[in-house]
């Protein structure tokens, strides 16, 4: 896939202020504009993905309303400028839509634990792709911007 000319990731996806129909998702603008000033972004809810707003280059944030009180959902944010829709960044976590009184809940993840690895002679060899080095190098990128 060429990404030459589209926009970076969007940074740092957050969900607040949920209440019984809707959240208030906000994000940072891309590190890289492909050259071309973002024009928009295009904000995404997932169950199946669908687009929940087209929003403006100078916004970072809107509202997704419409949702099913007990549902969770998982939101992608993708910029957009002259040559196309970059990779959208996906938020992390779900979140529940439930009543205003009680704060949104990331979905549990499941515990980790240690594994002896003491009878491991070699390490691991692994081979990334291009399209992994950009994401990685995009990830530095936004948390090298998140840390100024």
């Amino acid at each position: 896939m060429d990404d030459r000319g589209v926009p970076s990731k969007p940074c740092a996806v957050q969900v607040t202020n949920a209440d019984r129909t809707s959240l208030a998702i906000s994000w940072n603008p891309p590190i890289k504009d492909g050259g071309s000033p973002v024009t928009g972004y295009i904000v995404e809810k997932q169950t199946a993905w669908t687009q929940v707003a087209k929003v403006p280059a100078d916004e970072l944030s809107c509202v997704a309303d419409n949702l099913i009180e007990g549902t969770e959902y998982g939101f992608r944010i993708t910029a957009v400028n002259k040559f196309g829709k970059g990779k959208a960044l996906e938020s992390d976590q779900t979140c529940m839509v439930k009543s205003p009184n009680k704060s949104p809940q990331p979905r549990d993840t499941p515990e980790t634990t240690e594994r002896d690895t003491s009878d491991i002679k070699e390490p691991l060899q692994t081979t990334v792709s291009r399209e992994t080095e950009r994401d990685i190098s995009d990830m530095k990128d936004c948390i090298a911007f998140a840390r100024k």
